[in-house]
């Protein structure tokens, strides 16, 4: 069968996400097609979440926007490379 999965960078929407204890859904329309799986926190100098997660395949192109459900409340998020991008100076 392949590939049907892979770990992602995600920058997830609003202000510093809450704690996080245990896996997030992400959906995509409605449908869940993976979970964030490390702990997402703040990145003062993206001025956005981070967060790694593990993604069906064919949601994981760069750009590609999904919802992260977070403890409080729904937040849209988009794949990006990891590292996250700007996070390393060189």
């Amino acid at each position: 069968a392949g590939v049907t999965r892979r770990i992602c960078g995600f920058l997830i929407d609003g202000a510093a996400v809450p704690a996080q204890r245990d896996p997030w859904t992400i959906t995509v329309d409605g449908r869940p097609v993976g979970s964030i799986t490390t702990r997402s926190v703040w990145s003062p100098r993206l001025a956005s979440n981070v967060s790694l997660g593990m993604v069906a395949i064919e949601h994981t192109a760069i750009g590609t926007e999904v919802v992260v459900e977070a403890p409080d409340g729904a937040r849209l998020a988009r794949v990006v490379e990891a590292p996250f991008p700007g996070a390393i100076q060189r």
